[in-house]
């Protein structure tokens, strides 16, 4: 009956895992990946590697995510290459590539950034070997024992390579620099179309469901000090509100966010669900989040803890989310650029 139970749980997992894209909870640690538009936001040369272990003691789900992504300021292009590697305990993985290109345009007062990527995913269902399977089960009420199953299941390992591509749009409005400021985004990613099929029940190829996202936020500049520092090493003191909608094969899910940073310490605090709505007789909640980061000169390091709260409990996630500039600083306190922007203000401003 265990190895049943267990059977039905990875059954559903998978469905899971083939229906919906992998999620990451600190929201601008894995902003490339939520939409593209997010590429080149920061002005300079970053890279940034995210990794979630999810539910240890249930489905050991893990996802990472590496970013790296750039400003062409002269062309007003923001270039990167996106890489996500996703699995669920050694019966499912998924790689996804993808390289997104945004195109901004400046204003006085607002800024626009339009985006779109191209790439690539392969996934592979490795089997249930290991686990009792209905023939054996059949065997044992008969009296008699099979070690081996004829189950091809059992060991059947599917593979699927997709083409992938995605767009997004992204909106921002600081009516003072330095005061507040707002934003918006949409996005559409993972579209995927299967360049070739070997799955067992060879369905027809078709564009897969697209991961559709709303997020936006509010960010409001408490002060900024030297703190009896040099006037290079500014502290930065802000609270910012945030919230992340999507939606994928018709399954929904909401981020709301808010965050406090007084440089260099982060901290972040957030619900994940649809509080409102129920899918049977349960109200569709999922996670508590809080997150607490160090941000200085050219590293940032964000640590996330999801509490659950759904029919899952006793279950949690963990996210360790480490960016890096490359060539320049990416904040205030603790650095200061080495080579001076024109629009080095609004770099600094959303994070």
């Amino acid at each position: 009956m265990k190895n049943l139970l267990v059977l039905s749980l990875c059954w559903l997992l998978s469905g899971i895992a083939f229906g919906q894209d992998p999620q990451f909870s600190h929201f601008f640690s894995s902003g490339a990946y939520h939409n593209p538009a997010f590429v080149g936001e920061l002005g300079t040369l970053r890279t940034t590697t995210v990794h979630r272990s999810q539910w240890k003691n249930l489905a050991n789900i893990n996802s990472t995510l590496f970013t790296l992504d750039g400003l062409f300021a002269d062309d007003k292009v923001g270039l990167g290459v996106t890489v996500m590697h996703h699995s669920q305990d050694r019966w499912y993985k998924r790689t996804d590539l993808a390289v997104p290109i945004a195109f901004k345009i400046w204003g006085d007062t607002w800024n626009v950034s339009m985006a779109f990527q191209v790439g690539a995913s392969f996934k592979e269902f490795g089997g249930l070997g290991g686990l009792t399977l209905v023939d054996q089960y059949a065997a044992l009420n008969n009296g008699s024992f099979v070690a081996n199953s004829n189950d091809p299941l059992a060991s059947a390992s599917l593979q699927d390579r997709y083409f992938s591509a995605g767009c997004g749009l992204l909106f921002d409005y600081f009516p003072q620099v330095g005061a507040s400021r707002w934003w918006l985004g949409v996005a559409a990613q993972q579209g995927a179309y299967p360049l070739k099929n070997q799955s067992l029940s060879h369905p027809p190829r078709r564009w897969s469901a697209f991961r559709k996202s709303i997020h936006g936020g509010w960010q409001l500049h408490l002060k900024d000090t030297n703190g009896g520092h040099q006037k290079t090493e500014q502290r930065e003191e802000t609270l910012s509100v945030m919230f992340n909608w999507r939606s994928q094969y018709g399954n929904q899910q909401l981020d709301l966010m808010a965050q406090y940073t007084y440089s260099p310490l982060l901290l972040q605090v957030g619900y994940r669900g649809l509080p409102l709505k129920k899918a049977g007789p349960y109200w569709q909640q999922d996670a508590l989040m809080g997150s607490v980061g160090l941000r200085m000169g050219r590293v940032q390091f964000v640590y996330t803890y999801d509490l659950t709260i759904s029919g899952l409990k006793g279950v949690g996630s963990h996210e360790i989310g480490f960016t890096i500039g490359l060539i320049e600083p990416l904040f205030k306190f603790g650095a200061k650029r080495d080579t001076p922007c024109e629009r080095e203000d609004y770099f600094y401003a959303r994070f």
